[in-house]
């Protein structure tokens, strides 16, 4: 994938690589991505981490956030934005983590995000596993998995849809029926009438409205392979690139003209999920067909068919700051790339 949309910026996460490991790992992806930086749980050996690759020497490189021990957030700032490489913290099987999660994780990384946003006139990339379904039609099969799993529950949802918008709240009586559908959780547009940072392939494909396959013509489990954290490692690219001329890194690049991101998964132990920015133009081939629509997932469990089946879940995004709006072109799921992981990526694509 990355010698065809030649990225920036490839991001990963879930890399499980301990810090005595990242030098034999630095060139990964050969010398087209001489920029490498990764971020290693320092609390536990192979879990969780990040990393991101690039072709551009980042401007900066952070990993000041407060709740950064597992190496879930990787900053690589670039001339022309800033990428916020991601990973967040799974809820777990029997939600043991979901206040940690929801209660501390999600209130800390919003101000964090929010104070990325404010301190520079370069727009934010956040990208990466976010672990969450935000939209009714992210998940195959909502009512069975609502308040469930990790990752759809109301609590998740609607502290996303306080970053990026959504339909309105989740009332009380909605969370005692776990049947009731409620669309986008979050503010109303009353409410917030701007949100600060916008779900990108949300805004461009109307959040799966005409790419979801009916609910009762798909046949699958009742979302028994909910959303755990990966075996494999994740990995998210970034790339930018001028009118010209295109780039790719593993960390964030900035380039004259344009730029796309992706994000992808791998089966090697190395890299799971990735994120890549690139100029070109994504063939049609990775949109779905209008008469034959499929859910736009970016996550399915290896357990049960859930990929035959189409027991998907879109788990990886790419969230931009507004003002990086107008220069959006494009975000697409590769899904013809699943397979390594179970997790396959994710391009978004902007102009300079």
């Amino acid at each position: 994938m990355f010698k065809e949309q030649q990225p920036d910026v490839v991001c990963f996460q879930e890399t499980k690589i301990d810090e005595s490991k990242v030098d034999e790992y630095k060139t990964l992806l050969g010398p087209a991505y001489p920029f490498a930086n990764f971020n290693c749980c320092t609390v536990k050996k192979g879990y969780a981490g990040t990393a991101t690759f690039s072709k551009e020497k980042p401007v900066s490189v952070r990993i000041d956030f407060p709740l950064n021990t597992e190496g879930r957030v990787l900053v690589t700032e670039f001339n022309s934005c800033i990428v916020v490489n991601t990973y967040v913290p799974n809820s777990g099987m029997k939600l043991e983590r979901l206040k940690y999660r929801t209660e501390t994780w999600d209130v800390a990384l919003q101000q964090y995000l929010h104070a990325l946003d404010a301190e520079s006139a370069k727009p934010v990339v956040w990208t990466g596993d976010l672990n969450v379904a935000h939209g009714d039609n992210d998940v195959a099969f909502p009512k069975k998995k609502r308040n469930k799993v990790p990752g759809f529950n109301d609590s998740e949802r609607e502290n996303f849809g306080l970053l990026v918008g959504g339909l309105g709240h989740v009332t009380d009586e909605q969370k005692k029926k776990r049947t009731l559908m409620v669309g986008r959780p979050g503010p109303t547009n009353e409410e917030l009438v701007q949100p600060p940072f916008m779900d990108v392939f949300s805004m461009l494909h109307g959040n799966g409205e005409h790419a979801v396959a009916d609910e009762g013509s798909v046949e699958g489990v009742e979302g028994e392979e909910a959303t755990t954290e990966a075996k494999e490692t994740k990995s998210n690219a970034t790339e930018s690139s001028s009118s010209s001329s295109s780039s790719s890194s593993s960390s964030s690049s900035s380039s004259s003209s344009s730029s796309s991101s992706s994000s992808s998964s791998s089966s090697s132990s190395e890299a799971g999920s990735s994120e890549a920015v690139s100029s070109e133009a994504v063939s049609s081939e990775a949109v779905e067909s209008e008469t034959t629509p499929k859910r736009r997932a970016t996550f399915w469990s290896y357990r049960f068919q859930a990929k035959a089946k189409d027991n998907g879940w879109r788990l990886d995004y790419f969230v931009i700051s507004r003002r990086l709006r107008e220069r959006v072109k494009q975000c697409e799921v590769f899904e013809d790339y699943h397979g390594l992981s179970d997790h396959c990526p994710l391009m978004l694509e902007f102009a300079l």
